[in-house]
């Protein structure tokens, strides 16, 4: 349990998001992680299809090369982003990454096993059983592959530059002793730029245990796609849910967190917070556990147009109290 300044009540909590670093010139965009992957490996070239090669380590374990690795991952990643019906046409066109998460959990490994060439048995048919040993073999490969994702993520926060950011008079005049801050990001511009101690790293911080990944669930076309490729199936199960984001275990990693707040918020400021779906179960559990009847939720207003959607993603968490917007 956090230590809080003596006596001091807790007044005010705050949600920050990707936003409110974009908004101290940080470029902590998934699109700069896009040309992050680029421009530190070169030589990947996602316009070849090249499902890289697995081999065994000096530690026994499995490996692949890196700049394979990247070239397939920036390959599927940029279907996934083109394939996504939250963003513009012109986002799709210039394939700019802005919907990360959900588009991991939307990888297509058609591909893969497209290229694979079918086993025949004596008789020229295909070969059922080393049809499916092959499946299997190339999602193992794969599952290799993808685990490399989460270092390149880890790896291109850890560059994030914060030391010329200034902070935000306006926000700064905003914040008292006792105030909560849930931080969705993994940088510590709170912490180095505001002096603020009460800091809950939801999804972890640079040099920790990111958590990063979509909220989608296994649908119909999602079975059909994993039958398609039968021996496969087990592990590209694996791999759907090793991409996905365990919000029940971050929620339970920081209990503390919501103790804190249970009768001591009497109004909440969010920004830079896109209230995504995958997200949506950290508002649930804080209206389910704070009194929102007679609590004022202020949505930054640096995009007006998305207030009436934040709105609503508000009011399907459960919250019943006053919705108002600030500036800073």
């Amino acid at each position: 349990m956090k230590n809080f300044p003596g006596g001091v009540k807790v007044s005010k909590l705050f949600i920050i998001g990707n936003g409110f670093d974009s908004a101290h010139g940080l470029q902590t965009s998934y699109e700069r992680f896009h040309q992050y992957l680029h421009s530190s490996y070169p030589a990947a070239d996602e316009n070849i299809l090249m499902v890289p090669s697995v081999y065994q380590d000096k530690d026994g374990g499995l490996d692949c090369d890196d700049t394979e690795a990247v070239a397939f991952l920036i390959r599927i990643i940029s279907e996934a982003e083109r394939r996504s019906e939250e963003k513009t046409e012109y986002d799709k066109r210039q394939c700019i990454w802005s919907t990360l998460e959900a588009s991991l959990g939307k990888l297509d490994y058609s591909e893969v096993f497209d290229e694979l060439i079918e086993p025949l048995d004596e008789d020229g048919d295909i070969d059922d059983w080393e049809n499916a040993y092959q499946n299997e073999d190339a999602a193992n490969g794969l599952a290799v592959v993808i685990e490399k994702f989460s270092d390149y993520f880890a790896e291109w926060i850890s560059t994030i530059d914060i030391s010329e950011a200034k902070p935000i008079k306006n926000f700064e005049k905003l914040i008292r002793p006792g105030d909560i801050f849930l931080n969705f990001n993994y940088t510590e511009t709170l912490e180095k730029l505001y002096g603020i101690d009460n800091v809950y790293h939801i999804h972890g911080k640079r040099g920790d245990r990111l958590i990063f990944g979509h909220g989608e669930e296994e649908d119909k076309d999602y079975d059909n796609n994993m039958a398609y490729h039968t021996g496969a199936e087990g592990v590209l199960q694996d791999i759907f849910y090793s991409l996905k984001k365990d919000t029940k275990k971050a929620m339970d990693e920081h209990d503390d967190f919501f103790k804190a707040i249970m009768g001591g918020i009497d109004c909440i400021y969010s920004h830079g917070f896109s209230f995504g779906e995958v997200d949506q179960p950290y508002i649930k559990r804080i209206c389910e556990i704070i009194k929102t009847e007679d609590i004022t939720w202020y949505l930054n207003d640096f995009d007006p147009k998305k207030i009436p959607d934040f709105s609503q993603q508000l009011l399907r968490a459960g919250f019943k109290g006053k919705i108002d917007t600030f500036s800073i």
